[in-house]
């Protein structure tokens, strides 16, 4: 709609700013409508814009596209005069502002006959546009460092193999089998077997068509040979097996070959786990919290909630009111353990707990880093007022070496509750002997690659790009997760995010970036894409006026439409300094 206008009939008394035109002949009589005319046939003015917005550094063709016409001359397009309150600089047309604020613009026409036509316009200036800096370029392909964990690759005799470590695991290529299945081996050596003691031996590859050999020597004399074949149940291969006299230099030698395998090209090689068998089926007690002080133990709040915690007779207390969102995340509870625990090996959390009243929790196993970007283990549920025990046994879905155990308690029956712990156990269900996990250690990558669930996958990178391999969707978006973490933005700027992003076949991203410790995303947007990369740019809608951290998150689980096996290449991720 047309912004109020100005009396015109005051034009003569404003700084005006006139193209310089000749008329036809004659003087100029002026009316004041959007187009105005006297008797006779008065010009037409078209191609007049209602409202135009430009940014204060910028010009504006206020001649373009428009056009004047009459019955007696023809074209009177170029004795168009243009007149401006406030005055406006202007060249043949093209109208610079100085200052931001509304112009009311003024087309003028006369034909030969000294009829005049006039048209109106409002011209507003917004304020300048932002100068645009590159503030990081994220460096996705660097150095790697990989680590064999003490196993080797042996060749003898006929069999010939190499070890191909650019793919995230450890790859035996085999060139030419041999029907001694000891002519090609991954062997380790320097280990230690205790006596009267079962063990497990779990080998997680991509074969499952094949079976393998293990072999334990004490030094150099064979003493045990077992097989290790594949567990569908499990989705392994595995090899269990009783040391009757303790070893103190022993050695494992897993065979390759043989003639039952000689069609077999290459093994990927994911993580090798040597397991102590725990008989008694009650795990091995890795923290057994008696409570006697609050040391170990911290809240968090958001958004309003708030609690106090406190120890007193054998119990921890935590008093809570909650936030009006009633969100999990709002309200936590939460141990650093400083324990290790490694991917696909079974865990057990057990807490006794008392509550006030009915309250639902989620109980998550993280990174003490990263919080909720990196989850091996995730349980919720609703207390029912009394006395309960959570109860929580999971395979880790990755690797942390320092675990989180938290209690989201955020979201309550009523306003307030109370809640007691009186026993906290972390367990784990087997004692790990040596653990070989072959994942590629990059140096000072900026990223981080996370599931849960059900979500799996593995990245690569080539010279400009990550490629993430996705060979299972979780059902949850943050179960197929790759994060950037910790990036700081200077205050008193806006921030622009651009990537560019395909896919193997088409599917969906969610992309967010969100304030570090707390789930309060700047941006939260889900993308489409194809299998044709493209360059994709969102922007923080406002200012930060302070410093903020934030971290990034491109995450895949959870959509219907994307479907495994799917590879993603993700490429030139970059932040934009807008001030």
């Amino acid at each position: 709609m047309k912004k109020t206008r100005i009396l015109f009939s005051l034009l003569a008394l404003s700084l005006v700013v006139t193209g310089c035109k000749n008329t036809p002949s004659g003087s100029v009589s002026k009316t004041s409508d959007t187009s105005v005319t006297t008797e006779g046939s008065a010009p037409t003015i078209n191609g007049v814009l209602d409202e135009v917005s430009i940014n204060l550094g910028e010009s504006w063709n206020a001649l373009a596209g428009v056009t004047a016409t009459d019955d007696t001359d023809g074209d009177l397009t170029a004795f168009i005069e243009i007149s401006s309150i406030p005055a406006i600089v202007n060249n043949d047309g093209v109208l610079t502002p100085e200052e931001r604020g509304d112009y009311f613009i003024t087309y003028s026409v006369t034909n030969s006959l000294n009829l005049t036509t006039e048209a109106y316009t409002t011209l507003t200036v917004l304020a300048a546009k932002p100068t645009e800096r590159l503030f990081r370029e994220f460096e996705l392909s660097q150095t790697k460092s990989f680590d064999q964990n003490g196993w080797e690759l042996v060749t003898t005799g006929a069999g010939v193999a190499t070890i191909d470590d650019s793919q995230n695991a450890l790859i035996v290529e085999i060139e030419t089998h041999s029907s001694e299945p000891s002519d090609i081996k991954l062997v380790k050596e320097g280990l230690a077997f205790e006596a009267s003691t079962n063990y497990i031996l779990k080998f997680h590859t991509n074969v499952t068509e094949f079976n393998f050999t293990l072999e334990l020597y004490n030094g150099e004399t064979l003493t045990k040979s077992v097989p290790l074949n594949f567990d569908s149940a499990q989705g392994i291969h595995l090899a269990t097996f009783t040391v009757e006299e303790a070893i103190s230099d022993a050695k494992l030698a897993i065979l390759l070959s043989g003639s039952a395998n000689e069609t077999l090209p290459y093994v990927v090689l994911y993580l090798i786990n040597l397991l102590m068998e725990d008989t008694s089926g009650e795990g091995n007690v890795l923290l057994d919290e008696n409570f006697l002080s609050a040391e170990s133990w911290g809240k968090t709040t958001f958004d309003g909630a708030s609690a106090t915690l406190t120890v007193a007779d054998g119990a921890l207390s935590l008093d809570m009111s909650y936030a009006s969102n009633n969100n999990p995340w709002t309200l936590n509870l939460f141990r650093n353990t400083g324990q290790r625990i490694l991917r696909n090996e079974m865990y057990k959390v057990i807490i006794d707990i008392e509550t006030e009243k009915n309250q639902f929790y989620e109980l998550c196993i993280e990174d003490s880093r990263l919080d909720w970007q990196v989850r091996a283990g995730f349980k919720d549920g609703t207390l029912t007022a009394g006395t309960s025990t959570i109860e929580f046994t999971f395979k880790a879905s990755i690797a942390i070496d320092n675990i989180f155990i938290k209690l989201a308690l955020g979201r309550g029956s009523a306003a307030t509750n109370v809640i007691k712990l009186t026993r906290f156990t972390f367990l784990s269900m087997s004692t790990v002997v040596d653990s070989a996990d072959f994942t590629a250690i990059y140096s000072k990558v900026p990223w981080i690659l996370s599931h849960d669930g059900d979500g799996d996958g593995s990245v690569t990178t080539t010279a400009t790009s990550l490629i993430y391999n996705i060979t299972a969707f979780g059902n949850v978006d943050w179960h197929n997760k790759i994060a950037f973490e910790g990036i700081t933005l200077p205050a008193n700027a806006s921030y622009k995010f651009t990537y560019s992003l395909k896919g193997s076949t088409p599917g969906k991203v969610q992309f967010i970036v969100n304030r570090q410790g707390e789930w309060n995303p700047l941006i939260n947007v889900t993308q489409e894409f194809t299998n044709e990369a493209v360059t994709y740019t969102f922007e923080i809608p406002q200012k930060l006026f302070s410093e903020t951290k934030v971290d990034i998150f491109f995450q895949f689980g959870g959509f219907s439409e994307n479907i495994a096996p799917m590879t993603i290449e993700l490429s030139e991720v970059k932040i934009w300094e807008l001030v």
